[in-house]
């Protein structure tokens, strides 16, 4: 008979999707310092100025993004990927935002375009793993987690989702090494959660 995985005190949810973003300490972006008022912000009766900023097309995406306006944000990561400006990063970004309006399959194909251009692109695997775990497949989740960890092994959100999978998959053991990874690599007021999981599985396997 299968053995239920149940935790305590409740049920841990995983974490969610991770933005490429530019590597190379640039401060936050703000658009309205290239011509563009902030329409969140602004009276109903302002303007939007036209945007015609001197930004590489990716990093316009990340403002657009941070903005809310994702049909600006896909546009300019089309662009990216055209100029071969952060090619990769781009293809992730497209990526999550399909994944986020259920466009399982044009994620998927984004995530993998991504990869083809960087096989060791982390963002992507993790981002690509949230992915299966969503529609269901748990080996594929699972193997792309394991990829997001190898090739960053300071990544604890990748820890933490793989720990789930394994849960899920009745693999107690390995779900008990992974959340140990988990609680070394977290921020420290994550750490008495993992302690709590690692608790859970623990008393599953004991049963």
């Amino acid at each position: 008979m299968a053995k239920v995985v149940k935790f305590a005190p409740t049920s841990p949810t995983k974490f969610g999707y991770k933005k490429a973003v530019v590597k190379r300490g640039r401060k936050k972006i703000n658009l309205e310092d290239f011509g563009q008022l902030n329409i969140f912000n602004q009276p109903s009766e302002a303007k939007v100025v036209s945007l015609k900023p001197n930004l590489p097309p990716f990093e316009m995406g990340l403002a657009f993004e941070d903005k809310g306006d994702i049909e600006s944000a896909l546009e300019s990561y089309s662009k990216a990927i055209k100029d071969k400006d952060h090619v990769a990063d781009a293809f992730c970004n497209i990526g999550i935002i399909h994944s986020e309006k259920g466009e399982s399959s044009k994620a998927i194909d984004a995530f993998t375009q991504c990869l083809k251009n960087d096989p060791r692109h982390y963002e992507a695997h993790y981002n690509l793993a949230n992915l299966f775990s969503e529609i269901g497949n748990l080996q594929l989740a699972k193997v792309h987690y394991e990829m997001s960890t190898t090739i960053n092994p300071d990544f604890s959100n990748g820890y933490y989702n793989l720990g789930l999978v394994l849960a899920m998959n009745r693999e107690i053991d390995e779900a008990i090494e992974t959340f140990l990874k988990y609680k070394e690599t977290a921020p420290m007021n994550e750490k008495a959660n993992a302690l709590d999981i690692i608790r859970s599985l623990s008393e599953t396997l004991a049963k």
